[in-house]
Order: C-alpha cells, then sequence, then structure tokens
C-alpha cells in the first residue's frame, strides 16, 4: 500500500468498505464483495489497475444490477445453455439478454493483506498485531495495535468499516473494552456524526492519507492533533492557550509552558480548557473540583489552593476573578 499513490490508496480503502456489502450469489446464498459490474462503472480500467491484484474472488452473483425507468433494479440470473455464459429478462423489454459468465464475478479486498497494510503504515510492530487475524468483531470491527502518533504519545488503533450499519455493536464493544484510542473509520463517517464511547476518537483513514506525496503515507501529526481534540475548522492561531494532555502541558501565549505534575492537576486543567473552548472563560471552583473527582468519589479537595497544594507556581497561570470563581490568566 506504501507504493501506491494516494489516489490509488483511496480508491482501495473505498474497495475495503464497500467489500463488506451484500449480495445473493449464484446458489441463493449470501456474499459479500464487489460484482463485476460495478467495478466495471466505477473503474472502466480496472484490469489495468495496481489494486486488481489486491483482490480476491469471494464467488458468483445470482442477481444483476439492470435499469428499468431509468431506475437501477437487481434481476435474477439465470444459466444459459452454454455454461461460460449466463442469460436475465431485461426488465423494460423483457427479452433475453446474455453475459458472459465471468461478469458475474463478486470480488473483495484480502482482509489481512489489508489490515496488515495500514499497520505497516502507522510502524505498528508485527509481534501486537494478534488482533488482526482475531477481529473483535468478525468482518467489522479489528484491533491493528498500538501506534505511536506523537512525541510521548502511544494510542492503540481500531479499524472499522460499514459503521453506519454496525455502530451499537461497535460502540458496546469498545465501551466494555478500552478507555480511550484511534478508531479509523474506511467509511466517510465523522465524530460530530456518530456517537462513540468518551475517549475513542474517530477519523476517516481517507482523511489521514497524505496528498501531496508520490507515495502513500499517513498524517500523523493530524492524527495526533485529533486525539488533542484540537478541530480542523477552527483558528487556533487565534486562541491563546494551549493545551496537551499527554505531554501534561499548557502553554498561555506570552509565558513559559507549564508541566503539570499529578492526574488531579491535568484533570483540572483539562476541564478548564474544554470550556474555554466553547467560551467559559470563568468557572466556578466547585465545578472545576467536581471534574477532578473520579465517578463515586467522596470528599476531595475543596479549595483550588488545597487542589495544586504547596507549589504556587499554579497561580501563574490561573487566576480568581472574584470569590469561587477561576479563570485562565491571560496577562
Amino acid at each position: 500500500m506504501r507504493a501506491l499513490p494516494p489516489h490509488r490508496s483511496h480508491d482501495l480503502i473505498g474497495l475495503f468498505e464497500a467489500s463488506a456489502q451484500p449480495i445473493v450469489g449464484s446458489d441463493g446464498q449470501r456474499l459479500c464483495g464487489i460484482p463485476a459490474w460495478e467495478l466495471d462503472r466505477r473503474y472502466p480500467d480496472f484490469s489495468k489497475s495496481p489494486l486488481d491484484d489486491w483482490l480476491t474472488t469471494a464467488g458468483y452473483a445470482g442477481v444483476i444490477e439492470a435499469d428499468f425507468d431509468d431506475e437501477p433494479v437487481q434481476v435474477e440470473i439465470e444459466e444459459d445453455d452454454d455454461p461460460a455464459w449466463v442469460r436475465f429478462r431485461e426488465p423494460n423489454t423483457l427479452r433475453w439478454q446474455r453475459i458472459p459468465f465471468t461478469d458475474t464475478e463478486v470480488r473483495q479486498i484480502a482482509e489481512q493483506r489489508f489490515l496488515n497494510a495500514v499497520a505497516d503504515l502507522l510502524d505498528i510492530p508485527l509481534a501486537q498485531r494478534d488482533g488482526i487475524a482475531s477481529p473483535a468483531i468478525p468482518g467489522v470491527l479489528w484491533a491493528l495495535g498500538t501506534a505511536r502518533l506523537g512525541d510521548g504519545l502511544h494510542r492503540q488503533v481500531w479499524l472499522v468499516r460499514k459503521l453506519d450499519r454496525y455502530l451499537p455493536e461497535v460502540a458496546t464493544w469498545l465501551s466494555s473494552r478500552s478507555s480511550s484510542g484511534l478508531l479509523l473509520s474506511t467509511g466517510q463517517w465523522h465524530s460530530d456524526l456518530i456517537r462513540l464511547p468518551e475517549g475513542i476518537v474517530l477519523c476517516p483513514l481517507c482523511d489521514a492519507v497524505v496528498s501531496h506525496l508520490e507515495e502513500t503515507r499517513l498524517d500523523t501529526d493530524w492524527l495526533y492533533r485529533r486525539m488533542l481534540g484540537v478541530s480542523e475548522n477552527m483558528d487556533d492561531s487565534n486562541f491563546p492557550i494551549e493545551f496537551d494532555p499527554y505531554r501534561k502541558r499548557l502553554v498561555i501565549r506570552g509565558k513559559a509552558p507549564w508541566v503539570l505534575k499529578g492526574p488531579k492537576h491535568v484533570k483540572a486543567v483539562e476541564y478548564m480548557f474544554k470550556q474555554a473552548r466553547k467560551g467559559r472563560w470563568e468557572l466556578p471552583a466547585k465545578e472545576i473540583l467536581a471534574a477532578v473527582r473520579d465517578n463515586g468519589q467522596v470528599g476531595g479537595s475543596v479549595r483550588m489552593s488545597s487542589l495544586f497544594g504547596a507549589n504556587i507556581e499554579w497561580e501563574d497561570y490561573i487566576t480568581r476573578v472574584r470569590k469561587g470563581i477561576y479563570a485562565f490568566k491571560l496577562d
């Protein structure tokens, strides 16, 4: 996959997504894959494409798509006297039409080859790829392994297809087994359209492919920013604060970075940062302190000063606006 130009990798990703679509086979059983007529329509020169080598034969279709009053319909395929041919009734004229048997071939992207190719792009070690051979949800969800997305940021990566069809199953599986990670989708599904467990970041795989190179590379910096929750539609150049929860670092424009020490400090600053993103700059202390507590925890810090303890460095970055109300100190 790495050797393919980016536009061909986009095609390959789309074919992997389409490989899960169902179709009736010649024996009446359900097949999954892409029928030959669909490949011909999408890619007129497909037999000369480097992607042809990625496809395997899943079987042969028992139906074919034809136009009826300018609408696509599926009509049944029947055997012909010549085994090299099959026939179907043209829905508008009801006349028999013959096509080569090979035109009914249903093909699909070889799963493990594709998944290992994506794992290669993320430099995931072979020893961590057990989830490729043992899918979390067969044909739908796979654990690719742990990838390094940024300096010090290593996260579990999954790949999903047909998320629109299997969202409840995928969300249930992820929520029961992981608290955070990156979910790559072979479909164009974005996090603002799909509700997933907190801590799971959804990214379309095509969006991560660097478009201006001759070979396929994934933009791990972009994936890293997505893991941080940075919106691509937000003008971050005008936002006076940067916060990286993985490096535990807060940067306020014009000040030296503040590297946080304890996990509760990180939780407090991360909560304030997320609220500032929403335009809520001034927050009650009790709200910040509540965000720090673990679920079900009773007690804990009751003052901001007790949360940060004897280290008064925090006062350079967080200020009391008025009684019980705190905000980032921007000046």
